[in-house]
């Protein structure tokens, strides 16, 4: 799972082994195991509750039951535990994930001009990561998300702006593949047929059956 605010000066300084348990913590994120990652970091917390590290564990303690609602289907709850964590945790590392988070989730729930707003937002923690350049994973997912609301409200100059800046994000076939996708998809509605066949014999090239399973 992609997560911003891994690089923590405090990890370094923190005692060994509150290093190791705060490590092991992580790698259950890394596994997408947010049920584990609630439990793990939350039993990091009562350990050592003068630790330094004692923030940012909580902080993980909150995003995990965001994302873990929205691994679970439950979009009214993960829409609000995202949004809690925007208003409680704004200055987190972590906010990112959760602004992203509250625009996929208030996407599903058929609200796209939120999640636009949400995405544009110069205030809001995803302007961050474009302004730093870190957490590629999570600025292609969070165009892909932008682009996919301004589809929803009929936005086709904003789904080809968006798409195009997530152009230089999408290393990988399948981030490709999604992009292609929405690009076909925006340009057949925008009523621009032939730019859409361009998008579409592009998109072909990259429908492979190890794309098809990632996506």
């Amino acid at each position: 799972a992609v997560l911003c605010g891994t690089a923590m000066p405090a990890l370094a300084q923190a005692p060994a082994e509150e290093r190791l348990a705060f490590d092991a913590a992580a790698r259950s994120w890394e596994d997408g195991d947010f049920q584990r990652v609630r439990r793990e970091f939350g039993e990091f917390v009562a350990r050592f509750p003068a630790s330094t590290l004692r923030k940012q564990a909580e902080e993980r303690v909150a995003l995990a039951a965001a994302e873990l609602a929205l691994s679970t289907n439950s979009i009214s709850a993960a829409r609000s535990l995202f949004q809690a964590f925007l208003r409680d945790h704004a200055g987190s590392a972590l906010a990112p994930n959760a602004a992203v988070g509250y625009a996929a989730t208030s996407l599903r729930a058929g609200e796209p001009r939120a999640a636009i707003a949400e995405l544009q937002s110069e205030t809001s923690p995803f302007a961050r990561v474009w302004k730093t350049g870190e957490a590629r994973e999570l600025r292609l997912r969070g165009m892909l998300v932008l682009a996919e609301a301004q589809l929803a409200v009929g936005d086709f100059a904003g789904v080809e702006a968006s798409l195009e800046r997530g152009r230089p994000l999408a290393a990988q076939p399948v981030d490709g593949w999604r992009r292609l996708f929405l690009l076909v998809e925006g340009r057949r509605k925008a009523g621009a047929i032939r730019q859409a066949l361009d998008a579409a014999r592009e998109l072909r090239g990259l429908t492979t059956n190890e794309v098809l399973a990632a996506r």
